[in-house]
Parts: structure tokens; C-alpha cells; sequence
């Protein structure tokens, strides 16, 4: 096994491999592992460690350099100015657009938010089989309930962010009723076709089984 290069950057060692330094030979970790003429060769060679003058806080950097080469992530907390200053030290020669900042964490809507939409979405979906039944002829009363779940799952695909929260509005009665709630709101905000003149006055659970919903009208 290669014994690996010791150094000790302002008093933290750090450890890794030659063949990674002698990447970039006319750097100065590179002239370590390369220039047999100079003292920190001799050092490496006999496994002792070489000891450097510079911020270990901010070596992990120029070593990400040698182990990935560029872009360099740097730490959003970290001055960029410092870390560039530190690259010069060691003869790295990069320009300030080769550090870049870590990409920002992906962030999701809130809970209420995302819920809006879906019961947005839900509504519009419930109002669009109402009247496809009503189409065909069928009377008020004779329209059958309409199922949640299968709503549900294709107001989904739209809303793609509420995935996460379907397995509770399918399984927790208070969630569903809730959401009910919500999706009656949206209802009273979907302007009908001009041909339905009717008002629709609430969304309800349907009595006797628990995975259908129906429109009530005024």
C-alpha cells in the first residue's frame, strides 16, 4: 500500500495521496511530490510530515481541487476572497468563477398552500364529472356519487408537490373532512358552464360509504 503524504496545515494534519498532488505538478503540493531537489520531498519520501503555514479551516478546499479539479463548491458561510487568496498561496490559479457557491436546497410550498391547489384542481374535477353525467341525460338525483381516491390521485398528477400528503386524505377521516372543506370553497370559485345554471352549495362525504364524495345543491 502507498504510504500516504502527511501534512500539517497550521498545526491539522491532513492526509492524502501523491499520485493526487502530482496531478498538478507546477502547483506547490505538486513540486512536494515531484521535485526531488526540494527538502519536503526528502520528508515525504521518509514519511514524516511537512508542516505549512496556512489555514486549515480552508485547506479542504485546495485539496477538492487536487481530488476533483474544478468547479470548487465553497461553503455559503465561507468568504470567497479568503478561500481565492489560499488557492494563490499554494500556486492554484483560478479566477473567481470557478467557485461556486453550493446549489440552494430545493424549497416546497407550504402545507396550506399545496393543499389549496389540490382541492383547487379537485373541484374542478369533481364540477367536470358532474356535468358529464348530467350530459347523458341523467338527473340530479339519479347521479351517482363520485370516488374520492380516483379524484384524488388524478388531481395529483397536476399537483405533483401534494404526493405526500394523499396517504393521510385517503386514510384520516378528519384530513378528508378538511380537505372537504377547502375543495367546497374552490367549488363556489369555478365559474359552471354557461349551460349548468345551477349554484352548488357544499361537497359532502357520502353516507354509507367512506371513498365516495357528492355534490349537495342549493
Amino acid at each position: 500500500m502507498t504510504t500516504p503524504v502527511r501534512l500539517d496545515v497550521g498545526g491539522t494534519e491532513f492526509k492524502t495521496a501523491k499520485s493526487t498532488l502530482g496531478r498538478h505538478p507546477q502547483t506547490l503540493l505538486g513540486q512536494f511530490v515531484t521535485n526531488e531537489s526540494t527538502a519536503e520531498y526528502q520528508l515525504i519520501q521518509q514519511g514524516q510530515p511537512v508542516f505549512i503555514d496556512a489555514d486549515p479551516s480552508l485547506f479542504p478546499y485546495v485539496l477538492d481541487f487536487y481530488r476533483h479539479g474544478t468547479p470548487i463548491f465553497v461553503d455559503g458561510s465561507v468568504d470567497v476572497r479568503r478561500v481565492m487568496r489560499e488557492l494563490h498561496f499554494f500556486g492554484i490559479q483560478l479566477d473567481r468563477a470557478q467557485l461556486q457557491p453550493p446549489d440552494e436546497p430545493e424549497t416546497k410550498p407550504p402545507k396550506s398552500e399545496t393543499l389549496r391547489r389540490l382541492a383547487k384542481r379537485f373541484a374542478e374535477l369533481m364540477l367536470r364529472e358532474d356535468w358529464l353525467r348530467k350530459s347523458v341525460g341523467q338527473s340530479v338525483s339519479g347521479v351517482p356519487p363520485l370516488n374520492f381516491t380516483q379524484l384524488l390521485q388524478e388531481a395529483i398528477t397536476e399537483v405533483s408537490e401534494a404526493e405526500e400528503y394523499a396517504q393521510a386524505l385517503k386514510t384520516s377521516q378528519e384530513e378528508r373532512g378538511m380537505f372537504l372543506v377547502c375543495v367546497e370553497a374552490e367549488v363556489q370559485n369555478v365559474k359552471p358552464r354557461k349551460d349548468v345554471q345551477v349554484r352548488y352549495a357544499a361537497v359532502r362525504p357520502y353516507v354509507g360509504n367512506t371513498d365516495a364524495v357528492w355534490l349537495q345543491y342549493e
